[in-house]
């Protein structure tokens, strides 16, 4: 413990207002406890002693910190979280806590030199823009933003040019990007300076400002990536597919207000032509940083859902097709959590388009939730499927297998349970119309290559192939099960995941007879990437551009 104080000391040791390394404005002048280990008197003596001999200086004869009481030290988090809180309604002092860290955008390679965008004194809510220099960017092509962050370079100023080297920063995970007009595209070189905002969720806001129309593009940086270890750092996939001008994501917002601020608004049913209409895109064309906006004001209208089941309805329906496939965009684990919370158990109307349009919202979603969420929600489904007698639309039913099959995160044992379901009721003369929709979810359940899930919940090589077996035997034919019998049997690589050689080729040769693609062949045979309408089959719809299903598992 002492020997990461230490060295965190040492690093900040010339953050302060003083450049004289021994200067007593550099040292401790109060220290706090709190946590529940620091009750033992040993470990709160050795650290003051620590601090008092390392700070006391030749001409003292003693010099120690002043401490704090704390009356429970096991609550003192919690307590200073709720005397927060009073502060935020305007109660109480409250006491600033700055960034602790620089941010940096590197502008010239040689030498290496950025702009500081945040300042490692920046606090909550502060912004700050580069305007001492300006940046050419081109609208319409793809510019990157390298960026660093220093827990060392706290002195500098936002907007300052400054020398940087790997000694003092950290390079981040660049963000890609371009600058949209919608359809108007243009190779408009503009001058740009960069604006920037520490935001209480996490995220530094990062915005692009023309500074000769004052007209602006918003992209969010996960900034929690970059603090954490324990976090694979958000690479910004999906904001390379281009960010939308604020001014176009304001007038889309106002149009979801106006349709669930009262039941004379803008009809649901016209909700998505408005939209495509104010960004001059088809829907498929958003970029994921407009879907992701919209997202937001979508959750600050969820109480409107309770207006009419149209409203419930459209409402599901556009958050989980803004928030698909659940991960890409930089705080999507969060988007997800808060949608979870605002949906999960609370559908307003028993209405069965609102009951399907929440399996779809789920579907969209899933490679966003914990294992913990996915088994919340594959629970109740495994009882209903099991009740045969049960009355439930087709609809509703393919869409619970279509949940089903995109639950990657439930244990292999379930998902065997759940195949042997969906096989069995293949044969049912009155599951003929949703027999699309089983295939797709045999196949996704028995994938040798998840789409996001982990590898330990794959199902094993074995039962795959005793599955094709069983799909041979029911005689049907068709497109769906083609890629049904694909995702049994592509090849990974991976001994433990592909099928025996006879059970490979023993596929490879019934495909040949369905008369599948050549690209569907050689997948099984030889293996090798999805391309763009397969990656869309296999999902169950269009991905955001940008984002590609992952191609490790």
């Amino acid at each position: 413990v002492t020997r990461h104080l230490a060295a965190f000391l040492s690093d900040h040791r010339r953050s302060g207002l003083s450049g004289d390394d021994h200067s007593s404005s550099d040292r401790p002048a109060w220290l706090l406890f709190n946590g529940g280990v620091m009750a033992s008197a040993a470990l709160r003596d050795r650290i003051t002693d620590s601090l008092s001999r390392w700070f006391t200086q030749s001409r003292e004869t003693t010099w120690r910190p002043e401490l704090l009481a704390s009356s429970r030290l096991d609550l003192a988090v919690a307590r200073g979280a709720a005397y927060f809180a009073m502060v935020r309604r305007g109660e109480g002092v409250k006491i600033a806590a700055n960034l602790g860290r620089a941010y940096y955008m590197q502008v010239t390679t040689d030498p290496p030199q950025a702009i500081c965008l945040i300042p490692g004194n920046a606090e909550t809510g502060q912004r700050f823009q580069t305007n001492e220099h300006p940046l050419e960017l081109q609208l319409g092509q793809p510019v990157q933003f390298p960026l660093w962050s220093s827990s060392t370079r706290l002195a500098d100023r936002a907007g300052e040019l400054v020398a940087i080297t790997a000694g003092e920063a950290t390079r981040l995970p660049p963000i890609f990007t371009a600058l949209s007009n919608g359809k108007r595209r243009s190779d408009q070189v503009i001058r740009v300076a960069i604006q920037s905002e520490l935001s209480e969720i996490g995220t530094v806001g990062l915005w692009c400002v023309d500074l000769d129309t004052g007209k602006r593009w918003q992209l969010d940086f996960d900034i929690r990536s970059t603090l954490e270890t324990d976090r694979v750092a958000h690479d910004a996939s999906g904001e390379a597919a281009g960010i939308v001008d604020e001014q176009t994501v304001v007038t889309c917002q106002s149009i979801i207000q106006q349709t669930f601020a009262s039941a004379q608004g803008i009809k649901p049913s016209e909700l998505v032509s408005r939209l495509q209409v104010a960004t001059e895109m088809k829907r498929d064309a958003w970029p994921p940083s407009l879907l992701r906006k919209l997202s937001h004001t979508l959750i600050d209208s969820n109480d409107s859902r309770s207006l009419s089941p149209q409203h419930e309805a459209r409402w599901l329906n556009l958050a989980g097709y803004c928030l698909r496939p659940g991960y890409g965009v930089a705080v999507d684990d969060w988007r997800v959590a808060v949608t979870w919370k605002a949906v999960f158990g609370k559908i307003v109307f028993s209405a069965p388009q609102s009951r399907a349009e929440s399996l779809i919202l789920w579907r969209r979603i899933a490679g966003g939730m914990t294992s913990g969420q996915q088994q919340q929600l594959a629970d109740p489904i495994i009882n209903q499927l099991k009740l045969k007698s049960l009355r439930i639309e087709n609809q509703e039913r393919a869409e619970l297998w279509r949940l089903i099959g995109s639950l990657e995160r439930i244990s292999a044992s379930l998902k065997i349970d759940l195949a042997e379901i969906a096989i069995s009721e293949l044969v049912r003369k009155k599951a003929e119309p949703i027999r699309p929709a089983l295939l797709w979810a045999i196949g996704r359940i028995g994938n040798r290559q998840p789409v996001y899930g982990p590898l330990n919940t794959v199902v094993a090589a074995a039962q795959a192939e005793r599955w094709i077996d069983d799909l041979r035997a029911t005689e049907i034919e068709g497109k769906a099960m083609e890629n049904a019998v694909v995702q049994l049997a592509r090849l990974t690589g991976d001994r433990f995941r592909d099928l025996s050689g006879p059970g490979r080729y023993a596929a490879i040769n019934w495909l040949e007879r369905l008369g599948a693609t050549t690209h569907s062949i050689e997948l099984v045979r030889d293996g090798g990437s999805l391309n763009r309408d397969e990656e869309a089959t296999l999902f169950g719809e269009s991905l955001p551009l940008g984002i590609r299903i992952s191609r490790n598992g």
